[in-house]
């Protein structure tokens, strides 16, 4: 066997690993235009631009911009996802909820932008609406499933995680788009958390109503 054909097997991983690393350096360029510029604006090339690549390299990783905010719903989904795993059976779900919308809350408050991405990404954009849409609607699926496994809520027969966890979803999006709006005048933390406060006590009413 030639020195060449041994020392293939090494080079594939590490092409691997380079082209991953490209691909995630491509959605975090577009995460960062999409909030700076706006969804609309930021092109193709530019995000190309941003995470220093040609954008024919671009091409062979995403097709479109819709492609590339597919990814960072999915990346987001993702990070959510996990942070459920880690803590389902371990921290109740109220608690949960309000450690991760603090620390999204003040992440936004500290570095304010005047546009949003994922579930907001659709305002004004209507090639985005549907796929905001789904995004919401996988949100709310992976936090009823938390709420049930807690409450002991039937997924099948019962209401009430679903409409829980779309309470905490919607109520959040709102507070976010007011403070959007109002240009950070709004309090976006309270108003997050006061959302929580209500779903809270509409669980509580629920398990109340079954005994």
């Amino acid at each position: 066997m030639s020195s060449r054909a041994a020392a293939q097997p090494e080079k594939f991983p590490r092409r691997t690993i380079r082209k991953q690393k490209t691909r995630e350096r491509i959605v975090a360029a577009a995460s960062k235009l999409f909030q700076e510029l706006g969804y609309s604006e930021a092109t193709l090339a530019s995000i190309a631009d941003e995470a220093d690549v040609h954008v024919t390299t671009l091409f062979t990783h995403f097709s479109s911009k819709k492609e590339l905010a597919d990814a960072l719903s999915d990346a987001s989904l993702d990070r959510l996802s996990e942070l459920i795993g880690e803590a389902k059976g371990k921290v109740p779900f109220f608690r949960f909820i309000r450690e991760v919308i603090t620390s999204t809350a003040k992440s936004y408050q500290a570095n304010p932008s005047p546009h949003v991405i994922l579930g907001l990404v659709s305002r004004g954009d209507p090639e985005l609406t549907l796929a905001g849409k789904n995004y919401e609607q996988q949100q709310i699926e992976l936090l009823a499933d938390y709420i049930a496994a807690e409450y002991t809520f039937d997924l099948v027969r019962d209401y009430e995680p679903i409409l829980v966890a779309g309470l905490v979803i919607s109520a959040t999006t709102i507070a976010h788009a007011r403070w959007v709006d109002s240009k950070g005048r709004s309090n976006l933390l309270k108003e997050s958390l006061a959302a929580v406060d209500a779903a809270e006590a509409l669980v509580k009413g629920a398990l109340k109503a079954r005994t």
